[in-house]
C-alpha cells in the first residue's frame, strides 16, 4: 500500500514540474555572483567583501543532510558575515528540513531574535 501512495505522489510531482526548470534554476544559482560589480580588482575577493559588508545580525541555518545548500557553504557564510550566528538542523530530510522540522527551526529563530533583541514589542 505504501509503495502505491509513494508512486502516486511521485507521479503528481512529475506531472506538475518540468525537470529542465530545476536544471536551469540550479545553474542560475551556481552562476550568481554575490559580489556583483563591486570595484575590487580581484574578483575572488568580491564574494567575501560583499558578505563582510553586511552589518545586520544574520542567522545562518545549516542542515546536516542538505546537498542543495551544503553545510560547508553555510559555515563559510557564518564565518564571513560579521554578526552571523550559525545554527544546525540535524535532520534526515535534507533541504526540506526547514519545512518539515519547523518546530526546531522556529525555536532557533526565536532564540536568535531574543539574543539580538529583534522581538516584537
Amino acid at each position: 500500500m505504501g509503495h502505491i501512495c509513494l508512486h502516486d505522489h511521485s507521479q503528481k510531482l512529475v506531472d506538475r514540474f518540468d525537470a529542465n526548470t530545476y536544471i536551469a534554476l540550479t545553474h542560475a544559482m551556481d552562476r550568481r555572483e554575490v559580489g556583483g560589480d563591486r570595484p575590487i580588482a580581484d574578483s575572488i575577493q568580491r564574494y567575501p567583501s560583499a558578505l563582510q559588508s553586511i552589518s545586520h545580525p544574520i542567522l545562518v541555518v545549516a542542515i546536516d543532510s542538505d546537498i542543495l545548500a551544503p553545510p560547508a557553504e553555510q559555515q563559510e557564510l557564518a564565518e564571513l558575515i560579521p554578526q552571523a550566528q550559525l545554527t544546525w538542523l540535524h535532520s534526515p530530510h535534507r533541504h526540506d528540513a526547514f519545512l518539515i522540522d519547523m518546530e526546531n527551526l522556529n525555536e532557533q529563530v526565536v532564540a536568535f531574535r531574543r539574543r539580538w533583541r529583534l522581538v516584537e514589542r
